[in-house]
This record gives structure tokens, C-alpha cells and sequence, in this order.
């Protein structure tokens, strides 16, 4: 997959300065985001390089495609789970909002992120409201309930 990087970049680029054109209409930013991040998704776990790498790139749309990527990747869950529990932290909130949906909607296979989004609700972390809705779908609690499902 390393040399998925340049063609992966060059989607984001202006096709006028040699980036990859489209008939048509080209897609906006944020729906070739998730296009690279579904696409990441299929190649599955021999694209984790890549994830990896593109989790720590300093484009965010880049960081934002891995989230996409690992939340629907059809892999074992706990290093997916791992690599966005990492991103918590990542400067745009942005992000971060993709990486707590991401586990919410991963639900019980995300369990092994509880302890850090729980640490985060104590400390009140500015993301504390979307955290607690995550913390809720992986514990498999529905909105209006007070036991998990």
C-alpha cells in the first residue's frame, strides 16, 4: 500500500495542477473524503500502513479519511479501536468529532475504548455531550434509557 499514498493525495489535488479528473461535476472535499475512506475500508487490514500513516498526516482530510476507514473496516475491532482512541486528542475538532462518532457507532466492538471516553468525561473535556452519546451506543444504552440494552 505504500504506493497508495501519492494516488490518495492526488485525489484531493486540483485536477488543473495534475490531480485526478472527473466527468462531470467533481465531488466536494468532504464526499471524497469519505470516497477515500470507504475505499481504505475495502482493501481492509493491508491498508493499516496507510491508515496509519494518514492518521498522522498533517492534511485533515487525510486524518479525517482514516477515521472513516477504520470505523468501517470489516477487521477485528481492537487495533481499529486503538488507532482512533489515539486521535481523541488530535488538534481539529473535527476529528475528533469523526473519532467519537466513529466509536459510537462502532458500538460494543468499540468497549475497549470506555475507560479513556470515561476518563475524558471526568476531566470535562470540551467534547464531554458527544462523548457521553458515544459512551451510551457502545454500553448499548437507546436515548431515553437508563439501562444498556
Amino acid at each position: 500500500t505504500p504506493a497508495a499514498r501519492p494516488l490518495l493525495e492526488s485525489l484531493f489535488e486540483d485536477p488543473d495542477s495534475g490531480g485526478v479528473s472527473f466527468s462531470g461535476p467533481p465531488p466536494s472535499g468532504f464526499e471524497m473524503t469519505l470516497t477515500v475512506g470507504t475505499a481504505l475500508a475495502a482493501i481492509g487490514p493491508g491498508a493499516m500502513p496507510e491508515i496509519a500513516a494518514a492518521l498522522e498526516d498533517r492534511d485533515a482530510r487525510l486524518r479525517l479519511s482514516a477515521t472513516v476507514a477504520l470505523e468501517l473496516m470489516v477487521s477485528p475491532p481492537g487495533p481499529r479501536v486503538q488507532a482512533l482512541v489515539e486521535k481523541l486528542a488530535d488538534p481539529s475538532r473535527c476529528i475528533r468529532y469523526s473519532v467519537i462518532d466513529a466509536l459510537g457507532r462502532m458500538g460494543s466492538d468499540a468497549r475497549a475504548a470506555l475507560p479513556v471516553l470515561r476518563a475524558a468525561l471526568e476531566r470535562g473535556d470540551e467534547d464531554s455531550r458527544r462523548m457521553e452519546k458515544a459512551v451510551r451506543k457502545i454500553e448499548g444504552v437507546q436515548e431515553g434509557d437508563e439501562q444498556p440494552q
